[in-house]
């Protein structure tokens, strides 16, 4: 089976600076995988490389076995979703507003969205169980409503491969676990998930399958429980911890100084 996306030997550098040297990586469809790594490691560049917004100065990018740059854009975000970062829009629009954003794809600049594209739209709100928010504006509900707005946005867009650049920060912990747990659900459901994070116990939680970066190469790539070790967080963070067991619920990161 062809791989889904697949980088083979990238390397990109700002001016004098290597941000990613030989990067080869492969996905496959429904996979949930998570790149952790410090501040500096090249993680939001490789996902700005996997979306077309970067090209590789070395190296190729594939999606489903054709050449990305070759892709028209239209296209390619029918397919691909980026969720960013929660922030806030410049004009108070409401969540329906921003969630029919993701129909654009389907539409020239200047047409109206039809009543297809409105339950479309309605069904993505349900989906995330924000319904009850298409009439709030999305410069006044919480965070975490925002990065679920976001998705159901993807979701109304076709897309089934989201690509997410650290979507917890800024999030209070209760959001982050609501967040979490929708993007789990969707998961279960078939969709690929590409996310960025600084947190180990949210990949351990959430992913497949979990990539290390370090100085823009890949130093581990494998199932959570073997790449999350305590030499691995160590190496990254310069941090001690233990990764201990809980009651058969999972896996989680205690610094040493709080054991």
């Amino acid at each position: 089976m062809t791989d889904l996306l697949q980088v083979t030997r990238a390397g990109f550098a700002y001016r004098s600076r290597q941000v990613l040297s030989e990067v080869s990586l492969a996905f496959k469809r429904g996979e949930v995988v998570s790149f952790l790594g410090p501040n500096g490691s090249g993680k939001t560049t490789l996902l700005k490389i996997m979306l077309g917004i970067l090209q590789p100065q070395t190296g190729t990018v594939l999606f489903e076995g054709r050449p990305l740059k070759t892709i028209p854009r239209r296209d390619f975000a029918r397919l691909v979703a980026y969720v960013p970062q929660v922030h806030r829009e410049a004009f108070a629009y409401t969540v329906e507003e921003v969630v029919l954003m993701g129909r654009m794809p389907y539409h020239s600049f200047f047409s109206a969205y039809s009543r297809k594209d409105r339950d479309i739209a309605a069904a993505a709100l349900e989906r995330l169980d924000i319904f009850h928010l298409r009439e709030r504006p999305y410069t006044e509900i919480s965070g975490g409503e925002r990065q679920l707005a976001l998705i159901a946005r993807a979701l109304a867009q076709g897309a089934g491969v989201f690509i997410m650049d650290e979507p917890v920060n800024g999030l209070d912990y209760g959001n982050q676990m609501r967040l979490l747990s929708g993007i789990k659900v969707l998961a279960d459901e078939g969709l690929t998930f590409i996310m960025t994070t600084h947190f180990p116990d949210h990949a351990l939680m959430t992913a497949d399958r979990v990539i290390l970066l370090k100085a823009g190469s890949v130093i581990a790539d494998g199932p959570p429980a073997q790449t999350i070790t305590r030499e691995a967080i160590f190496e990254l963070y310069r941090i001690e911890v233990n990764v201990v067991s809980m009651n058969g619920s999972g896996r989680v990161c205690i610094p040493v100084w709080a054991s």
